[in-house]
């Protein structure tokens, strides 16, 4: 069986590239292929592995730049007919664009993939993809999202009735970790002593990097011997870091850029905060219970990443600074390295996850 999987770009930086990816190295390849078409360049990103797993990578002109697209989707078509099985569209409001690649490739099934509560970070790009994915006379065969808020903001009632959840699973066995561990890394980062609060994500609006500041300016003020960890990177960094120089904590905050070894950074923080303006999911925060840590994050995440209960804080991102600084530092708040077993029966571990998605693909290609 062979997916084409049709995605913005194949950056190391995109979430959803992230997810596809951990099923594709975990997924039986014997049985199933992932080829991906992208339309926009970005560096460094997935093309090398993706040839190595023997998956395939097509770019294409922007959806746009309607003549070359549709030029380009044609001879594709005809060049590929009857290699694909499933189609897998991870940009819904797209479908407008590729709605006849189904046809064209003479493939069984057009699945449409939810990976976020909102379309644009702008109200205007909002809007229009909105009305793109409204006005669809076609529709695709089966809906798929993140999580079940996601299907709903994204396709509404009709994923509740029939929409089916794909976890955003993680590889378990990365993310390991002990008391040992824990002090070898902080030794090895210089924050030995330090009080660490930690964030994963890129430099993005939805990140909420403001908030993040402010926070933990106040945290500051309660507890001076605080480090603030930033992993990521993005078209913001400046802004932040300019920020952090306004709130004179610059000196407090560490960018650790884009890293290959997240899942042992996240052994040296004390508390993972996260809070989003809107997430389809969150997956940051199911790595950040993984190595046992305490998650303070805005309620607009969806529910399913609360998994070790005890140990999170859930707040509004309209509640004072304050109250978030009181649960950063919430005393009954600590590490817990027990927590694989309950992520695995919640249905985040990958080695579990991509059984099951071949199963599903298989299940769905056998209805036609």
């Amino acid at each position: 069986m062979r997916i084409l999987h049709i995605v913005s770009n194949i950056s190391l930086r995109s979430g959803i590239m992230s997810v596809l990816m951990s099923y594709y190295r975990h997924i039986d390849r014997q049985s199933l292929k992932f080829d991906f078409l992208f339309y926009e360049k970005r560096e460094p990103n997935y093309e090398n592995e993706i040839l190595k797993l023997k998956g395939r990578v097509f770019y294409s002109p922007k959806p746009t730049q309607m003549r070359k697209f549709n030029a380009f989707i044609n001879g594709f078509c005809a060049e590929h007919s009857e290699e694909y099985d499933i189609i897998e569209l991870h940009d819904p409001f797209l479908f407008f664009f590729y709605r006849n690649m189904k046809k064209k490739l003479k493939c069984k099934i057009f699945i449409s993939h939810a990976h976020s509560t909102r379309m644009s970070d702008s109200l205007l790009g909002e809007l229009r993809n909105r009305l793109l994915l409204k006005f669809n006379i076609k529709r695709p065969d089966v809906l798929f999202a993140c999580s079940a808020v996601a299907g709903v903001k994204t396709f509404g009632k009709k994923f509740a009735r029939y929409g089916i959840v794909i976890n955003n699973a993680i590889d378990l066995k990365k993310f390991n970790n002990n008391e040992q561990k824990r002090n070898r890394i902080r030794k090895e980062l210089r924050i030995e002593g330090k009080f660490v609060v930690g964030h994963v994500g890129n430099f993005t609006e939805p990140k909420n990097h403001a908030f993040i500041l402010e926070v933990f300016s106040r945290v500051l003020s309660e507890q001076p011997n605080s480090e603030l960890f930033l992993i990521g990177s993005g078209d913001r960094i400046k802004a932040v870091q300019d920020r952090c120089k306004a709130l004179d904590i610059y000196d407090k905050v560490i960018f650790a850029g884009v890293r290959n070894d997240i899942c042992n950074i996240l052994c040296a923080f004390d508390v993972f905060l996260f809070p989003s303006l809107y997430e389809g999911f969150g997956i940051a925060l199911i790595e950040a219970q993984a190595v046992g840590l305490p998650c303070v994050y805005s309620d607009v995440i969806p529910k399913e990443v609360n998994v070790i209960t005890e140990n999170n804080r859930i707040l509004s991102l309209k509640q004072k600074y304050q109250d978030w600084v009181k649960a950063i530092l919430d005393k009954r708040l600590e590490i817990n390295y027990k927590t694989k077993e309950k992520i695995e029966k919640r249905g985040f571990s990958i080695e579990s996850e991509a059984v099951k998605l071949v199963e599903l693909y298989e299940k769905i290609s056998k209805k036609v």
